[in-house]
């Protein structure tokens, strides 16, 4: 692969990760094999080229997706939400899932009300409601109308 030029996105080895699925050293042998395009920093941080990984999964990472990544991979957790809303709408369900818990555990309150969601109704996770009533919970705690009025409506219907 050779991607490079100024409109490259580069993430580090955690994101590439998420992105993909796998390991950060199934990461690395990707890089070693030469199948994904790698930098190092000047702070010696290794990079990857998320164009070529997305290319690699058959995702059509659009610029503004791959600005969000980016945005994720600074740890943002409004940016990790809506890439993982950008990889649910591309049926990526289970990538999805990471990125949208990582934004949960950031106390994105929207993403905690995705993640009840996800576990509800087994979206790139098992199905489990305990967990659904835990996250939607705590997005509710924290504020979010909708998770407010789904507890609400669920206080009612019983």
């Amino acid at each position: 692969m050779s991607a490079t030029g100024n409109d490259s996105i580069w993430i580090g080895a955690q994101s590439a990760g998420f992105l993909t699925g796998a390991s950060r050293q199934a990461c690395y042998r990707l890089a070693d094999s030469g199948e994904v395009t790698i930098r190092h920093t000047e702070n010696n941080r290794l990079e990857f080229c998320a164009q070529d990984l997305a290319q690699r999964l058959g995702l059509n990472l659009t610029v503004e997706a791959g600005e969000l990544l980016a945005l994720a991979d600074t740890g943002g957790a409004a940016a990790m939400r809506e890439f993982g809303l950008f990889l649910l709408a591309e049926g990526r369900e289970t990538t999805a899932f990471t990125w949208l818990l990582q934004a949960a555990e950031k106390k994105d309150v929207d993403a905690m009300d995705w993640i009840s969601i996800c576990f509800l109704e087994g979206l790139g996770t098992t199905p489990d409601l305990a967990q659904a009533l835990r996250w939607l919970g705590e997005a509710a705690t924290a504020g979010h109308a909708v998770a407010q009025a789904k507890i609400e409506a669920l206080q009612t219907s019983s």
